[in-house]
């Protein structure tokens, strides 16, 4: 079927403005036949035998394209830069029975929704949305749902939308890069991604935004900023690798969000007024990261009642300190060195019961083994005793009544041992 042959088929399915082509072959889709005039073009069971590419000259398209359980064995490009689309593009239950990789491309402005839904293909399909390079592009509306056949990659870049969603499909790669979202974004029900990457996105004021319910081998968020009234992370398992790099992340919400067996990286992202709700670290010493993230992460953490994952925090913040204890004065050492060796810093509070132990029970031996020598065994036995009762005991003043200076320095160092015990032991169930 040539050309003319093809603008025959529409001028003869045409009514009120209206297309309606069903179950037809053409084999010709050079849209170079567009008229203004026409209301929708509607698609029902047709098969498109070459690529079907859109590159009208026009500025502004209000005509709708419905494509319903139709079969493409070619690309689809909607190629026009330069012009906005003020009606919709809907795709439904169609087919691409190419068996090379297939190509589904928008590259305009869309000021109304682009629907697609249950697609189905015979070799990998990439969908991408995209702008010139030195314009940034407005989508009002994309909706991808129910695609159960694996989409290889879906890409936005350089674009504007309004509203994008997807949910309850299978698909590989999602990327996200140099857009803006003005009211809503919703990725949800998606299992097994490989890759799941925002970069440089912004969410502008206001808008709602629900990453959910999702397997992803690699999540990747770099260079998000933020004005959202809300973005949650809610039901995500993260098996591979998780990259957050300069992000803002206030009013965010992290809900049964696993990153425990990931390797994980975090650099320049603020949680500032950020609720860590449910969040399975795994390996928190693991963390690529520095201090000041720690700090926040206890901070965050103190200030929603997790006292006990604060804690694991606190403790990492002191060892990334310790990488500049040496421009340190030499107390500040002392005190650093004391902390981590007896009590890994509040972390553990068997360490410093143990060392209290050990070292009362020598301080006893070494004073027993210093009295006078006597016959009487049972006298020695009711001496070391009273001598190990009284080391024991931190309100005895005996120790250093009878052993003066020795006594004294015991009963410093054992009160600060005791002292880090006590504070362990506190720091189980609160700071």
């Amino acid at each position: 079927m040539g050309k003319s042959a093809f603008l025959s088929l529409i001028e003869g399915n045409t009514k009120n403005n209206i297309v309606s082509i069903k179950g037809k072959t053409i084999d010709n889709s050079d849209m170079n036949f567009y008229n203004s005039e026409i209301k929708l073009y509607y698609f029902y069971d047709c098969t498109f035998t070459k690529d079907f590419d859109f590159y009208p000259n026009e500025k502004e398209i209000e005509t709708e394209f419905k494509f319903d359980k139709c079969v493409f064995t070619g690309n689809i490009d909607f190629n026009a830069p330069h012009c906005d689309f003020k009606s919709s593009i809907v795709f439904i239950s169609t087919t691409h029975d190419n068996s090379h990789n297939s190509l589904l491309r928008f590259h305009a402005t869309f000021s109304e929704r682009i629907f697609i839904k249950n697609i189905k293909f015979k070799e990998l399909l990439n969908i991408e949305f995209s702008s010139l390079p030195d314009k940034e592009r407005l989508y009002h509306s994309i909706i991808i749902r129910d695609c159960n056949q694996t989409i290889d990659e879906i890409s936005f870049d350089g674009i504007k939308v309004e509203e994008l969603i997807i949910r309850d499909s299978h698909i590989n790669n999602i990327s996200l890069e140099k857009m803006i979202i003005s009211n809503k974004l919703d990725i949800v029900n998606i299992k097994n991604i490989s890759e799941l990457k925002l970069d440089n996105v912004d969410f502008e004021e206001n808008s709602k935004n629900r990453i959910e319910n999702l397997t992803v081998n690699d999540f990747i968020l770099k260079k998000v900023s933020q004005d959202a009234k809300y973005i949650q992370f809610h039901h995500i398992l993260v098996q591979n690798k998780f990259i957050c790099k300069r992000i803002e992340l206030k009013n965010t919400y992290f809900n049964d969000f696993d990153i425990s067996k990931a390797d994980k990286s975090i650099q320049k992202t603020s949680f500032i007024d950020a609720h860590l709700n449910s969040i399975e670290w795994g390996k928190i010493d693991k963390i690529k990261t520095t201090q000041d993230i720690f700090r926040q992460l206890k901070f965050v953490n103190d200030k929603q009642g997790n006292h006990i994952e604060a804690n694991t925090f606190y403790m990492m913040e002191m060892k990334k300190y310790k990488d500049t204890i040496k421009e340190k004065n030499f107390q500040d050492k002392i005190v650093f060195y004391f902390n981590e060796t007896i009590s890994d810093f509040g972390q553990s509070w068997i360490k410093p019961f143990v060392i209290y132990l050990v070292f009362g029970l020598l301080f006893s031996i070494l004073m027993y083994a210093c009295l006078p020598i006597k016959d009487d065994i049972t006298g020695k036995n009711i001496e070391f005793f009273k001598i190990l009762v009284d080391s024991f005991n931190p309100i005895s003043k005996d120790i250093i009544k009878n052993y003066s200076l020795g006594g004294l320095i015991y009963k410093v160092i054992s009160g600060l041992i005791l002292y880090q015990f006590i504070m362990a032991l506190k720091r189980q169930t609160k700071r």
